[in-house]
């Protein structure tokens, strides 16, 4: 191994790695978070104080708004954020500057120099892109995150001018992938879909399906799947007939001491996500059921929803079984949450108050039940319209 190669390999870790060109010069090079970084200097010496420098700076959150690319400035925004939000909304965010942003052809573009065609060609392209397929509802969060990263850089005077004002997000018409169209399942695709769900297997008197009285639960209650999940024997007063809603869990979470990723229990999405759920005689059959199921599986849980093994259940487990259950019956595709959707369009049909809707739902305001079941409203607006007057 030559003096240069030992240099190399000395210096490879956090610090980064020299070597000398030969040219004569020397070049230092570091990887923070998957982007590589080059300083050159005419030392050893010289190539370290400067990797030092860009080193320091990232640990610390600095960075240099004239001499930043797109990638790093974004970055440092989120770490910036990262106390005032969330933990999901920062790993929400994390997403978008890791994948969209961190595999784009503008990653390594110069920040407060990238022109407004530049980041309009780049909104495009996640709309048309067919080896990456994005949503329009996707696009549309990217485009609002990239709009607040320039607004915070004009705010802090980091940039004279704001490229994103001559951006436009790209027509949902052109996106490749189009959103999933808003419905709900109708009275008789409930009652077949329910069907389903308490079937028996012929052999013994278990039900076939594993998690179709999760699923039964979640149609008859509302409950978010992350609700769901965190549901505990202990949230439920069987005297006073009603569910206490007051956690969740939250999937795929990057851990704030590393990069990986984990699921964990926490407090609901907002304060009025934290409710009660009142139990009609249809919600207690079905938790009796799942009791009884987990008594003759020898199953001991502190968790309603449960796994075979006691343990919670992943949300992609229970679309699986969903899946399982409608394969070969003439019922749309359904995912979970409309199920959830098809409970709050139910109370809507059968005249219950948008206000009550809102709160049974979890919802932060009755505007956002509104805009959710605008499609619920107007069907039974042009119901309403095909009776007879009052003479």
């Amino acid at each position: 191994m030559s003096v240069t190669q030992k240099q190399n390999k000395r210096n490879s870790w956090h610090e980064g790695s020299v070597r000398k060109r030969s040219d004569g010069r020397h070049e230092g090079r570091v990887t923070l978070n998957g982007l590589t970084k080059y300083v050159y200097g005419k030392s050893e010496a010289e190539c370290k104080r400067k990797l030092k420098s860009i080193i320091r700076e990232y640990d610390d959150g600095l960075i240099n708004p004239k001499t930043a690319n797109f990638y790093d400035y974004c970055l440092n925004y989120i770490k910036k954020k990262s106390k005032t939000i969330e933990l999901s909304t920062y790993n929400r965010l994390d997403i978008i500057v890791n994948k969209q942003i961190g595999e784009s052809k503008i990653r390594n573009k110069q920040f407060g120099s990238l022109k407004a065609d530049e980041l309009q060609d780049f909104f495009n392209s996640l709309a048309t892109s067919s080896d990456k397929q994005y949503s329009y509802g996707t696009i549309k969060n990217i485009f609002a995150f990239v709009s607040g990263v320039y607004s915070y850089a004009i705010k802090n005077k980091d940039i004279n001018f704001n490229p994103m004002q001559g951006v436009v997000i790209p027509k949902e018409t052109f996106c490749n992938v189009k959103r999933k169209e808003t419905f709900a399942l109708t009275p008789d695709q409930i009652t077949i879909f329910k069907e389903l769900c308490l079937k028996k297997n012929n052999s013994n008197d278990s039900y076939k399906y594993r998690y179709g009285l999760t699923l039964l639960l979640i149609l008859n209650t509302g409950m978010r799947i992350g609700e769901a999940v965190a549901l505990e024997w202990n949230d439920i007063d069987f005297v006073n007939n009603i569910i206490k809603i007051n956690k969740s869990m939250q999937y795929n979470v990057k851990s704030e001491s590393s990069n990986t990723r984990q699921s964990f229990i926490k407090s609901t999405k907002t304060r009025k996500s934290n409710r009660i759920i009142p139990m009609n005689d249809e919600i207690k059959f079905i938790l009796s059921e799942i009791n009884e199921s987990n008594k003759k599986k020898d199953i001991v849980s502190d968790i309603v929803c449960c796994s075979e093994t006691g343990g919670y259940t992943l949300a992609r487990s229970i679309q699986r079984a969903l899946d399982t259950i409608i394969a070969g019956t003439e019922l749309p595709h359904i995912w979970v949450h409309l199920l959830r959707h098809t409970f709050g369009s139910e109370l809507i049909r059968k005249g219950v108050e948008i206000s009550v809707v809102s709160k049974l739902m979890g919802h932060s305001n009755t505007t956002t039940t509104y805009n959710s079941y605008i499609h619920v409203l107007d069907e039974e607006a042009a119901k309403a319209m095909t009776l007879p007057m009052i003479s």
